[in-house]
């Protein structure tokens, strides 16, 4: 990443060592304005926003397939969306160094991780519910940008820790409607601490391995061509997926039973594949082209706006009522966001 022409007005500044090997590849951030990288996170927030309710929609048809399955088909997809544009450059992405590969590797591991203690998390932990929790993020980056960071300059304006601090609150608005529910069904009336469940903890171990992945992305996102990235990475992660499928069937699933009894539905193909291509390929690669300008923690403010979007769009396809907490707490979600943004 050219950190001479980074904004100075920029949240961080994170100056990678110069000792580090770059892409022979050309990036084209080098032309993003950063109210256009802005723009692509939004559009980014807006794609992630649409996964839960598109899986939603998925685990609503008959015979829904398990969550590795349904993770491993979009995993497969993704990689299939980003190969013609691979293959165009095949032969530079053959000639990469080492150091490209295990950076797409360590990209792979931890969006993996991230998704995977997510849907551990789910068979305890109510999808709103983990939503919040894995939202935490915003407040974690910051931390491990100016931590992680430290040694190479890294400076995290105070406007960002202000905006942080907003959109907790406004994560802990919403996390106090389901834990007031929860108090409500089991008779204690009392909603004021939330408890954290086995299931919780493994949502917050997931909010961990998604900040780093944004760490990392905003770090040396602009070293490599972003499509090229993407794709290995994602190829990394249908493997790491597949494996995860075959463990489920050999050691999880019993004998004679279907991982998906109804995976001739092509309603449920087609919402996958516009999952994996919206909120997977195409997200993955404007999300670092986009975070190769803007730093790590204004991004993870931004990208927060996503179950803002969730809540719209589940209104609109699922019939979904926001409650008086919902709007509240996402209002002070896109109020961070916009502070974030005025850095």
């Amino acid at each position: 990443m050219d950190t001479s022409s980074s904004n100075s007005t920029s949240a961080a500044t994170i100056s990678p060592p110069p000792s580090l090997p770059t892409s022979s590849q050309t990036s084209s951030t080098a032309l993003l304005s950063t109210s256009n990288a802005r723009l692509l996170l939004l559009s980014v927030a807006l794609m992630y926003g649409s996964l839960s309710v598109a899986l939603r929609m998925v685990y609503g048809r008959p015979g829904p397939p398990t969550a590795s399955v349904l993770s491993t088909t979009r995993g497969w997809m993704s990689v299939l969306s980003t190969t013609t544009p691979s293959l165009a450059t095949s032969s530079s992405l053959l000639s990469m160094s080492s150091t490209f590969w295990m950076y797409a590797f360590e990209l792979a591991f931890f969006n993996f991780a991230t998704q995977a203690l997510i849907n551990i998390g789910l068979l305890t932990t109510a999808s709103a519910r983990s939503a919040f929790f894995t939202q935490l993020s915003v407040v974690i980056t910051p931390i491990l940008s100016a931590i992680l960071g430290a040694k190479h300059g890294t400076i995290v304006h105070p406007k960002v820790w202000v905006a942080c601090s907003v959109a907790l609150f406004g994560l802990y608005v919403l996390s106090t409607d389901h834990a007031n529910d929860d108090n409500d069904e089991d008779g204690s009336g009392s909603g004021s601490m939330l408890r954290l469940t086995q299931g919780d903890l493994y949502c917050l171990g997931s909010a961990f391995c998604w900040s780093y992945y944004i760490y990392r992305l905003s770090d040396w996102g602009g070293r490599f061509d972003e499509t090229q990235t993407m794709f290995v990475k994602n190829t990394f992660m249908a493997i790491f997926y597949s494996l995860w499928a075959m463990i489920s069937w050999w050691w999880f699933v019993p004998r004679g039973s279907s991982l998906w009894e109804g995976w001739m539905d092509p309603i449920s193909w087609l919402i996958l594949f516009y999952s994996a291509f919206s909120s997977g390929a195409l997200s993955d690669v404007l999300q670092q082209k986009a975070q190769a300008v803007v730093p790590a923690a204004e991004s993870n403010v931004i990208l927060s706006l996503e179950p803002v979007f969730s809540a719209i769009l589940g209104l609109c396809l699922l019939g979904e009522v926001p409650s008086f907490y919902e709007l509240v707490g996402g209002g002070f979600i896109v109020i961070a966001s916009v502070l974030a943004s005025t850095v």
